[in-house]
């Protein structure tokens, strides 16, 4: 049976699990001690009734003999811990057992699904029936280790049910820390992707290479300089806008209009469409939502979302209204 590093790992070692199974076995203590309890006091309530005694009784009618009440419940009460305590003790066995050895083997296994559950639940039950039975036959040769003595079926009950509580809590626990190795792994690629993103744009940024009076587009060994002044409009949707010129030239940008329009100089060169970025100095004449530019018979659509922008820009705005209520 081959075991992973993880299930190797004893349970104790780990601090996370030492603090989560000191709170379990806590629990599981605070409830044998309740169950002993209630046990224990209907035992006695049968022995006032006349019926015969049992072990606890027997235990409680050899101190009464000169024996205060108080100390005699205290005495009880003491023996209802340590019971306690010892049976805890013995249910650690059955459920380390199948947590690093029965749900490694069964759950784990590349075994079919009926064949996983089925022989996980029998191999379970068998070890129920084991430790019980251990237990009994221990109880009936040495009846002082433990004045509580429950009943064959009882044990087996408790041990499986345990058993089966222990497995749940182990997926629980191992659900968690996958969610939270997930999270870190999609938090660390975002971080990365960010990154990356931000590394590429300062690449193209810096291919793009452009100044307050040219700009610089292509690769390390194939580029061209324009001068912003020769410069008439950008068009592009995509990555790669068109740079038009007055020499009748066009050339192919290296990075998004949205770059562009960020760091050509904002006085000289507006956004006036999603798909468009003109020059100011270029702009001639307005017609409606499209501008006239100079030295090209292409006409540039305004966007909507920019009518109020270029209606409040110092060289577009200033524009009177009646020129351009006028038809061509």
């Amino acid at each position: 049976m081959k075991m992973t590093t993880r299930q190797l790992r004893i349970l104790v070692w780990s601090r996370k699990r030492i603090v989560t199974d000191t709170i379990a076995w806590g629990v599981f203590l605070l409830l044998s001690i309740g169950f002993f309890t209630l046990f224990l006091w209907q035992q006695y309530e049968v022995g006032k009734a006349g019926q015969e005694f049992d072990s606890f009784l027997n235990y409680v009618a050899a101190r009464k003999n000169g024996t205060p009440e108080q100390v005699l419940w205290k005495d009880a009460f003491l023996m209802i811990v340590s019971n306690s305590l010892a049976y805890t003790g013995i249910m650690m066995l059955p459920v380390y057992f199948n947590l690093y050895v029965q749900k490694p083997f069964w759950l784990d296994g590349k075994f079919s699904k009926v064949k996983r559950y089925a022989g996980y639940l029998s191999s379970a039950l068998a070890v129920s029936l084991f430790v019980a039975g251990g237990l009994h036959i221990l109880l009936k040769q040495y009846p002082w280790f433990l004045k509580v003595h429950l009943d064959l079926l009882v044990n087996v009950a408790v041990i499986f049910g345990v058993m089966l509580i222990s497995t749940g809590m182990m997926y629980l626990r191992e659900a968690d820390d996958l969610s939270r190795r997930m999270g870190y792994i999609i938090t660390s690629k975002e971080k990365f992707k960010q990154q990356l993103q931000q590394t590429i744009v300062e690449l193209e940024k810096a291919q793009m290479s452009i100044n307050r009076n040219h700009i610089k587009v292509g690769s390390k060994n194939h580029f061209d300089i324009i001068p912003l002044d020769e410069i008439l409009y950008l068009q592009g949707d995509g990555n790669t806008p068109v740079i038009f010129t007055i020499t009748g030239e066009e050339y192919w940008g290296c990075s998004r209009l949205k770059d562009y329009e960020d760091l050509l100089p904002a006085e000289r060169f507006i956004r006036v469409h999603k798909s468009y970025l003109v020059a100011k100095d270029k702009v001639r004449g307005r017609r409606n939502n499209k501008l006239i530019l100079q030295h090209t018979t292409q006409r540039i659509p305004i966007g909507e979302t920019y009518l109020k922008i270029i209606d409040q820009d110092e060289i577009l705005g200033n524009f009177g209204e009646e020129p351009f209520q006028q038809g061509e």
